[in-house]
């Protein structure tokens, strides 16, 4: 979105939308959300006994447990996060070129009319 300074008396100033520009973000997000998905499926299948850390190791990763379930829970939370963003970039372009159609084919009636 870029500011536009032509601002009539009796009207704010407005922005000029790139929906193009929204559309491709939305595209790039979505890729970012399809890595991430992978990237957390495959972590979550991978998984380590604690007794593949020996009988000394067996506290840490007993003690390690809890910090990488909360890790795990936040790159959920992440995951969920930027396809939210996602989402929300794809209907914000659908409602600016919505509403590009409504307003541009009222002028075109009124051109019409004359």
């Amino acid at each position: 979105m870029k500011p536009n300074p032509q601002q009539t008396s009796g009207t704010n100033a407005g922005f000029d939308v790139d929906v193009s520009a929204l559309s491709a973000h939305h595209q790039q997000l979505g890729g970012v959300v399809d890595q991430l998905a992978d990237a957390l499926r495959t972590a979550l299948e991978t998984h380590l006994p604690e007794e593949a850390f020996g009988p000394f190791g067996a506290p840490l990763a007993a003690a390690i447990k809890p910090t990488a379930e909360t890790a795990q829970s936040a790159f959920e939370r992440v995951v969920e996060s930027v396809g939210a963003e996602r989402d929300g970039v794809d209907q914000t372009a659908r409602t600016y070129d919505e509403s590009e159609r409504v307003h541009t084919g009222g002028f075109h009636r009124l051109l019409e009319a004359e």
